[in-house]
């Protein structure tokens, strides 16, 4: 329900403005009643169209997905029976590009102190890759674990063994001592996000799961990964505001008709 608290002598009550509210016959109504009800309708209309914008910017918005499993990783190395689900949400933002992120993993274990990290099964870092045929790529982003956690918006949640985060300008590493953007051929470190957007939107990028497990290789191997790659806006942002939109329409044409019987 979507309406407004606007009662008064000379204003609309809640119920007249309410979209899916009661019906009240217009046939019993007077005619200053009907113009109140011809404005509750243009409110309604309102209300559904600043919902209608709303969506607009979501649309703006661009969405991409991997799903991480032993299949993607190079030479079909891993014998892990772990997956997991990465979804991502690519805004331009006033400050720059950010990718917001949430990777969901099952049968790998999340444990916040890395000292205990010493389970086969525990993750000892997650990150952001480029892909190079043959080869594990260098380091787009460090989310979890080693070599850093780079990512100051990070949350974990160690008991779902979820991670969810914004990648933006403010992650790219730097050199501790000046301050200074690393060179971004560095392998290992977090790079400058508007650098890679290409890459992201051609398929080019992946995300990389390390267990202790895999680790203990020379050198060390991947137990799941997962190819990012564009996937169309979720159809519910849209429905969600179409649906006053129609409710709305309705409602005024079944107004109109009854204040043509009357």
């Amino acid at each position: 329900m979507f309406g407004f608290s606007v009662a008064g002598p000379d204003r609309p009550s809640i119920r007249d403005v309410h979209i899916g509210s009661g019906e009240t016959s217009d046939g019993d109504m007077t005619g200053s009643q009907r113009s109140r009800r011809g404005g509750a309708c243009r409110v309604s209309w309102v209300v559904a169209g600043l919902l209608l914008g709303v969506a607009h910017s979501a649309a703006a918005q661009e969405y991409f997905a991997a799903d991480l499993n032993r299949a993607q990783v190079v030479n079909n190395e891993s014998f892990s029976t772990a997956f997991g689900r990465a979804d991502f949400v690519l805004t331009d933002t006033l400050a720059g590009p950010q990718l917001a992120y949430t990777l969901s993993l099952t049968g790998l274990d999340l444990d916040p102190d890395p000292g205990q990290r010493t389970d086969p099964n525990d993750v000892v870092g997650v990150h952001m890759h480029l892909h190079v045929p043959g080869v594990i790529g260098p380091h787009i982003l460090n989310i979890f674990g080693n070599p850093s956690e780079d990512d100051a918006d990070l949350v974990v949640d160690f008991d779902a063994e979820t991670l969810t985060g914004v990648f933006d300008l403010s992650d790219a590493s730097r050199d501790p001592d000046t301050g200074e953007l690393l060179p971004q051929a560095f392998p290992l470190t977090t790079k400058v996000i508007d650098n890679w957007l290409d890459e992201l939107r051609a398929g080019e990028l992946y995300i990389a799961v390390h267990s202790m497990d895999r680790a203990m290789n020379a050198p060390p191997g991947v137990d799941i990964r997962g190819n990012i790659f564009a996937v169309p806006e979720p159809a519910s942002a849209c429905w969600l505001a179409a649906g006053p939109v129609l409710l709305a329409r309705r409602r005024c044409r079944r107004r109109r008709r009854g204040a043509e019987r009357g």
